[in-house]
């Protein structure tokens, strides 16, 4: 992922977003697609900030 000409850590950037409350939600469903773990699927959350926001580096 690329913002502000930087490069973001994928695990990093998941972590902040999943673990803001309300930001994202989990829909109980997961992909189907072929070969590893299937993902979660998240649907968009009532928070409409991320606090503490990404800062850059």
């Amino acid at each position: 992922m690329t913002r502000w000409s930087e490069e973001l850590d994928a695990r990093n950037f998941h972590r902040k977003v999943t673990g803001v409350d309300g930001f994202l939600v989990a829909t109980g469903k997961r992909t189907s697609g072929n070969g590893g773990r299937p993902a979660v699927i998240y649907r968009r959350g009532p928070a409409t900030v991320l606090h503490p926001p990404i800062l850059r580096g």
